[in-house]
């Protein structure tokens, strides 16, 4: 019956991958499976019953060379006291350039397992990792680094383009139709450009994580003002108009202005490359309980249905001119107001883009102050206020 019992012992660490021996307590051999003697390229005629560790930790030296290794692994083997006896684990590296896990676990009658497992594949595959992580961290520095450096080489000279053709409007006395329209054509591609180059340097930014929004209280009349002086002149020259529906211009909106201005300005010239002549651009803005809705739709062209589902992915709209950017900028921007966007769209009808900007409560208003009444020219029932 004990016989019977090693067998199946025997059987049992035979199925397991790890190089698994039993020793007891006075340091002989009492098991091991077929994968120890693999683990340590020895035959059966290397191995005798009852081998005494010393043995075979003989036989192990030429793949681990370290005694100071063995002589602590056998104290953990042969002493009797249970704080040597604990479970124990490391690792050591093998002659042939393998990478090992041992590990003891004590048994209840007193004998120790002792397990070796091959951990190179494992090590490989994690420094393969970190190593694929380090060269994205990398490339992505260096992505920002050359679009940083690019966008500045770019920007710097047409600065001086866009300042040179305005001061030449500003000067045009003699000039003919057509010059000036050269002069024009120059100042709405070089503010293009411009605007390419700042979108650019802001999906670079967002994608690094540094983009921050800076929220304050501002009437939508600022917003309203602000767009329709960069609006000045650009629909007219396509027989489009610009019109607002909605809140009044001294309602208190908590937006990041600037912010909020370069969305409008993204969706208001995804909308006039599609509007149709002789017709409005609507802006309709309105507060849902806590939540600014701000609605910007256009008569003419619309978003196909195949592509409506990926209209605010990059690089989306760039057969329509531009880095293809814009919308996908908006989306992002609206998010980081903790926001959402919404598309309606039929392809030959037109497009509503709505944007909604949470958290409108949170507007601290001023109370008020009442101003005293005067004393002939009011009745009693009049009250100013400021």
């Amino acid at each position: 019956q004990f016989n019977s019992l090693i067998q199946v012992q025997r059987a049992t660490l035979d199925q397991l991958l790890d190089a698994v021996s039993v020793f007891g307590s006075d340091g002989k051999l009492r098991l091991r499976n077929a994968a120890f003697d693999a683990f340590w390229h020895l035959s059966a005629e290397d191995m005798v019953t009852m081998m005494d560790f010393s043995a075979m930790a003989e036989l192990c030296l030429p793949l681990v060379h370290d005694k100071g290794f063995w002589a602590e692994l056998k104290a953990r083997v042969t002493d009797t006291d249970p704080i040597a006896r604990a479970p124990q684990s490391g690792e050591v590296r093998v002659s042939d350039g393998r990478l090992a896990r041992w590990r003891t676990q004590p048994l209840p009658d007193g004998a120790t397992l002792v397990a070796f497992a091959d951990i190179t594949a494992t090590r490989n595959l994690e420094q393969a990792i970190e190593d694929r992580d380090m060269a994205l961290n990398e490339s992505v520095r260096l992505k920002r680094e050359f679009v940083a450096n690019v966008s500045y080489e770019l920007r710097t000279p047409m600065t001086t383009i866009v300042g040179y053709s305005e001061l030449m409007t500003s000067q045009s006395a003699g000039l003919n139709e057509k010059q000036l329209n050269y002069l024009t054509a120059i100042q709405s591609a070089g503010r293009e450009l411009a605007r390419s180059i700042d979108d650019v340097l802001d999906m670079a930014q967002m994608d690094a994580g540094e983009m921050q929004i800076s929220l304050s209280d501002v009437t939508f009349g600022t917003i309203l003002h602000d767009l329709s002086l960069r609006l000045d002149g650009v629909l007219a020259t396509r027989n489009l108009r610009f019109e607002h529906v909605g809140l009044s211009e001294d309602t208190v909106i908590r937006v990041d202005p600037r912010r909020l201005g370069q969305m409008l300005d993204h969706l208001i010239d995804n909308a006039q490359r599609n509007a149709a002549g002789d017709t409005a651009i609507v802006l309709k803005t309105d507060r849902d309980g806590d939540t600014l809705r701000l609605e910007v739709s256009h008569k003419g062209r619309g978003i196909p249905y195949d592509k409506q589902a990926h209209i605010f992915d990059r690089y989306v709209g760039r057969e329509r001119g531009g880095p293809g950017l814009g919308l996908a900028l908006v989306k992002a921007l609206t998010e980081l107001h903790g926001g959402w966007i919404t598309l309606e769209s039929e392809p030959s009808e037109g497009a509503t883009f709505s944007i909604h900007l949470p958290h409108q409560n949170d507007i601290e208003v001023p109370e008020p102050e009442a101003v005293p009444q005067g004393d002939a020219d009011t009745d009693d029932n009049t009250v100013w206020v400021a």
